[in-house]
């Protein structure tokens, strides 16, 4: 990589913490890697380089997405899979796999499909009515 890791791992980590945000990905900081940064819990942050999902549940789920991507953007209902196997490579280079549901699902599913391909929040948007 171009910067090191360490040095990235810092900024992702007080990305988070400054704006509030439950995850994010390194292009939100104008940082050219498919890198993505989930706050687990207050003390427990994953970040995942190259995230790959693998396998995804049959059960959906809908949540009320934002993006800080961009300004004002009120939330949109977006249905998803609520459970995903992502494969990924660790900072130390480790390849790994993990099991994500919920909100972390959701979050980890908008950057590796929507983000990371292009998509924005409004191409998911579910019209209730029709």
């Amino acid at each position: 990589m171009l910067e090191k890791t360490n040095v990235l791992q810092s900024i992702f980590e007080a990305a988070l913490e400054t704006y509030g945000l439950d995850c994010l990905i390194a292009a939100m900081l104008n940082r050219p890697y498919q890198w993505v940064v989930v706050k687990q819990t207050d003390f427990d942050i994953l970040h995942m380089i190259n995230p790959r999902i693998i396998w995804r549940g049959p059960q959906m789920s809908r949540v009320e997405e934002t993006s800080a991507l961009f300004v004002d953007v009120a939330p949109v209902n977006v249905t998803r899979h609520h459970n995903i196997r992502v494969k990924y490579l660790t900072i130390k280079g480790g390849e790994s796999i993990i099991q994500l549901e919920g909100i972390t699902s959701h979050c980890l599913q908008s950057a590796t499909v929507d983000l990371f391909k292009g998509f924005t929040l409004h191409n998911r948007y579910d019209n209730e009515d029709g």
